[in-house]
């Protein structure tokens, strides 16, 4: 750990090596389509958050409501810890961002005010993806995707370079693996009546079940 108990990112490339970038960056931003714009838009808007609960969403219909509550909890503290280091980062280090070092790349859609290294949305979406990839490994390709696609908007947008985008998914990496040891909970299915058996059985096997207290007459009336 290495920035204030943080996990922190390594140093960034040197600013002849950000340089020898911005070639990477035109060749994507000088071939801009509709439809390009229109996919990189809408993950530069979502692909740090809105595009990571609606996979939560369809991974508690998927195992229900306590163990999908639980699960996307875990995700979302993985996101606020990736999203924090890099805010660190971003200030320790201050960086410019592709269009501030060459005012020939034209930024797509909003312009960030804070500084490029690294990549505050690749390293939300790494973490994600990799909470999620352990949550539900049958789906862990696609999550890789959709990582790799808010990874390319970023760069495609004007915004990062490629070492942006890679220092941010390997830190989101990290955060969402701490996040992965958390016991998951039965789910509806295997425990039935949920609201009772689920907390009858996580008390320890020497407490009485307890009995169960009438209301007094005043209560009843009351009620």
């Amino acid at each position: 750990m290495s920035i204030n108990g943080l996990l922190g990112v390594p140093p960034p490339p040197t600013d002849a090596q950000r340089r020898a970038e911005l070639a990477d960056v035109h060749a994507l931003t000088d071939h801009r389509t509709a439809a390009e714009d229109t996919k990189a838009l809408a993950l530069d808007l979502g692909g740090d958050w809105a595009l990571w609960q609606r996979e939560a969403a369809l991974y508690t219909a998927h195992v229900g409501p306590i163990q999908g509550a639980a699960g996307t909890a875990e995700m979302n503290a993985a996101i606020a810890q990736a999203a924090a280091e890099t805010e660190v980062a971003k200030v320790k280090y201050g960086l410019q961002r592709p269009f501030e070092m060459d005012p020939t790349i034209t930024p797509l859609g909003g312009v960030p005010w804070n500084p490029s290294y690294p990549s505050g949305h690749a390293a939300a979406a790494a973490a994600a993806a990799t909470v999620l990839e352990h949550l539900w490994p049958e789906n862990a390709a696609k999550y890789e995707s959709m990582m790799k696609d808010v990874e390319w908007a970023r760069v495609y947008s004007g915004v990062h370079f490629p070492s942006d985008v890679k220092a941010g998914e390997e830190l989101g990496k990290r955060v969402g693996e701490m996040y992965t040891d958390i016991p998951s909970l039965p789910t509806f299915d295997t425990i039935g009546n949920w609201g009772h058996s689920l907390f009858v059985e996580a008390r320890p096997p020497y407490a009485p079940e307890p009995a169960p207290v009438a209301p007094t007459a005043a209560y009843a009336v009351g009620r």
